[in-house]
């Protein structure tokens, strides 16, 4: 009995796409791939009452494997999100197409960049709003998603360029028993991934570093190589602090160096490797890891012209100027530092009052952290604002050590601990 008699039960849609937060290497934006899978794609498939499996709730092994192939052929309807060219999405975007001549639906992060094969196939296209996507632009896609997916399983027109051009192809077919225990088994891994990486970020919110490691280390053993996971693996294990400080950020890099963050335009990766360096710097005094988080925060916010690793390199900048005063370097030395620091202050402030005036600045979810830049740029140049960006940036802190990172970064701490 082949899966044509399931129309009787409930319809499945198989979701493939990346996961986490991941960077488009193209453009060097960070996109949060979960939102648009729990903001877009499931609330527009779940409302028409059609069972939601995502790609990776049955791979568990980061190879594709015949669980993944029998689910892109039976599944009644695929939805394929492409951004950041994801590899496994496009490869099993053209699996589907090969097995089944329609009820395939193809998403994209508008910044990205289409393949010669696809940029002629109707994609829908959607913004991402910093890491996240914005309340009305997810409500707004959501919508065009729903009338979308009706259309596709009501119309039967042939969307897959393999049938378009080779139509008399027979489609192959599993049994309705097959895809029964194909959905079960789904099931039961998005029941035992949402526990474990659930668990590991309320660990890391409540400043549990050791556990949250050990349940990130364990989220990595379902799907290895990981950037998200291993950037989380990274803070919680150098935020630690143990066995000491050094040895923490130590052991934090050999997770990080997986991500080539010599080599990186992603600005959480640049960002991780320069907060390293600079607490290795501070404990030990040694000026090489100062030079070494600048030239991490310098690769950060010279790519990306991110706000994060722009405060962070302007403070550098003022840590260097400090330690050369305390070797006796010549005032010119010192004042280049102390330039720099001044220039980069006022283009993250730049950055982050364009952001903040934007109109869809109170959709993002990094406005905490635009507002600490904010704040702390406006604390070195003197700008009466000052006050008001601490209370926004505290107002949405959750108190955890988001506030501790903020704190430690202030310029006044910076100064009396070099006093």
């Amino acid at each position: 009995m082949g899966n044509e008699n399931n129309d009787a039960k409930e319809k499945i849609c198989f979701v493939v796409m990346g996961f986490g937060k991941k960077t488009d290497p193209k453009t060097g934006k960070l996109l949060n791939l979960d939102a648009t899978y729990n903001e877009i794609i499931k609330p527009a498939v779940e409302g028409l009452g059609i069972k939601c499996i995502r790609a990776d709730e049955v791979n568990h092994s980061g190879v594709i494997d015949k669980e993944m192939y029998r689910l892109l052929l039976s599944a009644d309807i695929v939805v394929a999100d492409i951004s950041t060219s994801n590899a496994n999405a496009i490869y099993e975007l053209g699996v589907r197409h090969a097995l089944k001549k329609n009820t395939t639906i193809i998403m994209s992060e508008k910044s990205g960049v289409l393949h010669f094969d696809l940029n002629h196939v109707a994609t829908i296209q959607y913004e991402h709003l910093g890491e996240d996507i914005g309340c009305s632009e997810a409500r707004k896609i959501t919508s065009r998603l729903t009338e979308l997916l009706k259309a596709t399983l009501t119309t039967n027109v042939v969307d897959s360029p393999v049938y378009t051009y080779m139509p008399n192809l027979n489609v192959p077919h599993l049994t309705s028993e097959e895809v029964e225990r194909l959905v079960e088994e789904s099931i039961e891994a998005e029941r035992e991934w949402g526990y474990i990486f659930g668990s590991a970020e309320i660990a890391l919110k409540n400043k549990k570093f050791s556990e949250a490691k050990d349940l990130y280390q364990a989220a990595l053993e379902i799907r290895p190589g990981d950037d998200y996971l291993i950037q989380r693996l990274t803070l919680c294990t150098y935020k630690s602090e143990l066995p000491s400080i050094t040895m923490a950020c130590m052991n934090a890099m050999v997770f990080l160096s997986s991500l080539n963050p010599d080599e990186s335009n992603d600005p959480e990766t640049t960002g991780l490797a320069g907060a390293i360096h600079k607490n290795i710097w501070r404990d030990t005094n040694k000026v090489e890891f100062l030079d070494k988080a600048i030239a991490f925060y310098n690769r950060g916010f010279t790519i990306k012209k991110d706000y994060y690793n722009g405060e962070n390199l302007a403070i550098c900048f003022l840590e260097k100027s400090s330690s050369l005063k305390a070797a006796g370097a010549q005032d010119r030395e010192s004042y280049v530092y102390e330039y720099s620091a001044k220039k980069t202050f006022e283009a993250v402030l730049e950055i982050t009052d364009k952001i903040i005036d934007s109109d869809n600045f109170y959709e993002r979810s990094d406005r905490k952290w635009i507002y600490a830049s904010a704040a702390r740029a406006t604390e070195y140049l003197g700008d009466p604002r000052h006050q008001l960006f601490v209370e926004n940036f505290k107002s949405l802190s959750d108190g955890s050590w988001d506030l501790d990172t903020f704190n430690n970064n202030s310029i006044s701490v910076m100064v009396a601990n070099q006093e």
